[in-house]
């Protein structure tokens, strides 16, 4: 491979194309990992992971635009139990931070992380299904019960319910060996339940209109901390945050922080609370019921009117 005469670029251009408005840029970097590819379609820009068995020169813009379509999960065949196994592109991600991307093998409710050196366009499906087992033995997968509708595994140590692709952790305090199906439908229903509630929490968060911290905390302290009308929700939030084990370092000014702490996580640019670390509490109905009453306070008393 020829880079860019300049020798301090880090760039190559593999090629572009115009049907797919994309081009693909090799980056050379000095890293264990090698490679990387840096795609651009639409404007929208992402890296790929180049396995390490394939040879710079020979990536072509069709094999890169392939790699990145794995991003739709491609479907290689059955095992034997008729379960679908598929080859993914799938992100790794770190709260709203995307930091790099896996091409993994997904089969009923688990992915595993392909080996680097594996090209997962010439991957098989008697390749996949051999992975597979290997990964399993490894983690110490076993199936503890079995029914029509679902499978009680232990992988890592750890108890796991599998339905319908999708993977539940089970307590310590649950006897996985003696889980009734009843008891285990009950169960997925209550965690399927858990994140409809958090679901419908977040989408209330994300209709109110953007903030900025100083306007934020100007307000609550000339309308809010000292105003009886709110003297009952601030209340219940402490109790809720004393509940979740939250320390308070200081009498009431810390109390303050916390409450334009959790109001900048609702409310700040960009913040997206489906990928945002922040406290339990804040997306549960409790804390809701008593915000939503300050939230509404602060709004309607919003200067910066261009923030949507």
């Amino acid at each position: 491979m020829k880079w860019i005469d300049n020798e301090k670029s880090e760039n190559y251009l593999v090629g572009f194309s115009k049907e797919d408005q994309a081009y693909v840029v090799i980056k050379k970097i000095k890293t264990k990992n090698g490679i990387k590819l840096r795609i651009v379609l639409r404007n929208n820009q992402g890296y790929l992971p180049v396995p390490s068995s394939v040879d710079p020169e020979d990536i072509t813009i069709e094999r890169a635009l392939s790699w990145h379509s794995l991003k739709d999960p491609k479907k290689l065949g059955e095992d034997e139990e008729g379960n679908e196994i598929s080859i993914a592109l799938i992100p790794h991600e770190v709260r709203q931070y995307i930091l790099g991307y896996y091409f993994v093998l997904i089969s009923e409710c688990d992915k595993w992380i392909l080996d680097k050196n594996i090209d997962p366009l010439d991957l098989t499906l008697e390749q996949a299904k051999s992975k597979i087992k290997s990964y399993k033995d490894f983690s110490g997968y076993k199936i503890i019960k079995k029914y029509d509708e679902l499978k009680i595994i232990i992988q890592n140590k750890k108890h796991f319910i599998c339905k319908d692709n999708q993977k539940y952790l089970l307590p310590e305090n649950i006897e996985a060996k003696s889980l009734k199906l009843t008891d285990a439908l009950q169960f997925i229903e209550k965690i399927e339940n858990q994140k409809r509630i958090k679901e419908e929490i977040i989408e209330q968060y994300h209709a109110f209109p953007r903030m900025n911290s100083g306007e934020i905390i100007s307000i609550l302290n000339s309308d809010v901390f000292e105003n009886s009308k709110y003297a009952e929700n601030l209340n219940a939030i402490f109790n809720i945050m004393v509940d979740n084990k939250v320390e308070f370092f200081s009498p009431g000014g810390s109390f303050k922080r916390k409450i334009w702490q959790s109001l900048m996580h609702i409310l700040e640019e960009k913040s997206d609370l489906r990928k945002k670390r922040l406290p339990n509490y804040i997306i549960s109905e409790d804390f809701k019921d008593n915000i939503i009453p300050i939230l509404n306070l602060l709004i309607s008393k919003r200067k910066n009117k261009y923030i949507n």
